[in-house]
């Protein structure tokens, strides 16, 4: 329908009517897939650039990446996942540059991403294949004590095998590793264990060392580290003050003068104790020999685990 004669007029309501003039029809059926206004114009935008996967995880998450339009031309972009049957399902849709799967279904093959235009037109998609020959196979992680055994199938593809680790809770320092590829599976040792959340990144690499393919692994590492006293002290005529200790997990401060454990009283009971409990006991005022004495401190973590003991003169 044309609407040129109503040019400069406002619409007030779009809808679509049947008239059977009176009668009844049997079995009539109309099925209305669109009703669309249009000034005639292309909205169609482009097909969206830097679709990539950003992180890939052994548990069938999946985080993407592209570069985002603005929004005068790009409304929305919509994520499809192309299934091994040739069959497509809708994943969602948002205006941003990223899009996270929880849980990607095993029989997906390809990821398939549009823009949609101000008119709900849909550009031509970019495309991830996800079934490949360069995807990183058959790898396993397990945390030890000094940190990961990870093992890869020898068939994947691919000069080197490098480990990335990073924290994603506040800790800054990262760790590196690279392997031959041949070798099939390795140890990654982490200096320092402390209950910290992580990301490790498995890549393998080609001859240039460029990457061919990554899968991450996130998880919580065990607490076999406690952070060893960082503080200072003064001393008082024959008093002695110790700053608190900034460690986040400390429990028991254990503290000895000359080598003899300082033994402080629980004021409930007046029990003695050889440790100091964090939010209980206080670290200021403590009695000392004499001048010069050697004072030694012991942190204990919250579970049990002990630093080495700070000898302060």
């Amino acid at each position: 329908m044309v609407l040129s004669s109503y040019a400069n007029r406002e619409i007030a309501a779009l809808g679509q009517a049947f008239d059977p003039k009176g009668k009844s029809i049997n079995g009539y059926q109309v099925n209305i897939g669109e009703l669309k206004l249009t000034d005639g114009r292309n909205y169609t935008p482009s097909t969206p650039t830097g679709f990539a996967v950003k992180d890939r995880y052994h548990t069938n998450e999946i985080d993407v990446v592209w570069n985002r339009t603005d929004y005068s031309k790009v409304k929305q972009y919509n994520l499809y996942a192309k299934l091994n049957n040739g069959k497509e399902e809708f994943l969602g849709g948002v205006y941003g540059d990223n899009f996270y799967v929880k849980n990607l279904d095993k029989h997906v093959v390809a990821l398939k991403l549009t823009a949609v235009g101000a008119d709900q037109s849909e550009s031509k998609p970019a495309i991830i294949e996800l079934e490949s020959k360069d995807y990183l196979s058959k790898v396993s992680v397990n945390e030890t004590a000094e940190g990961f055994d990870i093992s890869w199938g020898k068939e994947n593809r691919g000069s080197k095998v490098r480990f990335d680790l990073s924290f994603t809770d506040g800790r800054k320092d990262t760790y590196t590793k690279t392997l031959d590829i041949k070798l099939a599976s390795g140890k990654f040792e982490v200096p320092v264990k402390d209950d910290d959340r992580y990301l490790l990144r498995i890549s393998t690499l080609d001859k240039r060392e460029n990457v061919i393919d990554t899968v991450s692994y996130a998880g919580k590492m065990k607490d076999i580290y406690s952070e060893s006293f960082d503080g200072s002290y003064y001393i008082n005529g024959n008093k002695l003050w110790i700053d608190v200790p900034s460690s986040k997990d400390w429990w028991h401060t254990y503290i000895t003068v000359n080598g003899v454990a300082v033994k402080p009283t629980k004021k409930y009971d007046g029990a003695t104790t050889d440790y100091f409990i964090r939010g209980y006991h206080d670290l200021n005022g403590l009695s000392i020999p004499v001048e010069g004495s050697v004072i030694g401190i012991t942190l204990e973590g919250y579970k049990g685990n002990m630093t080495k003991s700070r000898i302060l003169r």
